[in-house]
């Protein structure tokens, strides 16, 4: 399982999880599953009695340094933070009409690379849906983005998380460009607990939401066939009922 966060702070609000929160979901996970990086996630991903989970977050907000490091320096458990590389030192102007959250600086992500609790990812360079995108604009997110952090952190950039992530956002030239590029894996944001072999650049996560209360997010981690997974395949099989069409 691969649980996804974006923003932390003190009370919840626009993808954002409050502190309180984040703090005993992260003890449960740790009482009940295997922490690991992606790169172990992805060695056990077929075995069935793996209870490996990585936790994940997007978009590198600075509520990172100031929440999510310290917990996970306490609680000694990895994280991948994925960057999105042209809007660091920028806010989340994606999110148009929403809450303004500030992203790190340049200098706040090469300290942060350093902290052996830390992988860094690509979130892409300008945060935008891959498949809305022209055939050399896809390539250029991909592979630039990937360039430009290697030579910020001064070390490799394996993994990619797609942004908004959801089936009709990426496409077969993004898949493609990753495998090229020397990715190993890809998340997305389709809801699932369970990653196969045949699906590393298209990894399911689990998002956890402002309203998740403790009773919420054991079902998230503990139930297979949640509610929010049959929700994903009636969306995604009427948008591929429209595509044929």
């Amino acid at each position: 399982m691969i649980l996804m966060y974006h923003n932390i702070d003190d009370v919840a609000a626009f993808n954002t999880v409050s502190m309180k929160n984040l703090s005993q979901q992260l003890k449960f996970v740790k009482a009940n599953f295997d922490i690991v990086d992606m790169d172990t996630y992805l060695k056990t991903i077929n075995k069935s009695n793996s209870n490996n989970v990585v936790i994940s977050v997007d978009d590198a907000y600075v509520s990172f340094e100031n929440f999510f490091v310290p917990l996970l320096e306490q609680l000694n458990i990895p994280v991948i933070l994925f960057v999105p590389v042209n809007h660091i030192a920028k806010y989340n102007i994606w999110d148009e009409g929403k809450k303004r959250i500030e992203i790190l600086s340049r200098e706040k992500i090469k300290l942060i690379s350093q902290n052996k609790f830390v992988t860094i990812g690509s979130h892409g360079l300008t945060h935008s849906r891959l498949s809305k995108l022209e055939d050399e604009d896809i390539k250029n997110e991909i592979v630039k983005s990937k360039y430009e952090l290697e030579k910020l952190i001064a070390g490799e950039i394996k993994h990619f998380s797609y942004p908004f992530g959801q089936m009709n956002d990426y496409n077969k030239l993004a898949i493609e460009t990753l495998k090229k590029s020397g990715y190993k894996s890809a998340c997305s944001t389709r809801f699932r607990n369970n990653n196969y072999n045949n699906n590393l650049y298209n990894l399911f996560r689990v998002e956890v939401e402002p309203s998740d209360n403790m009773e919420l997010f054991k079902k998230k981690c503990n139930n297979h066939y949640h509610f929010k997974y049959f929700k994903r395949l009636i969306k995604e099989n009427m948008l591929k009922m429209k595509l044929i069409k």
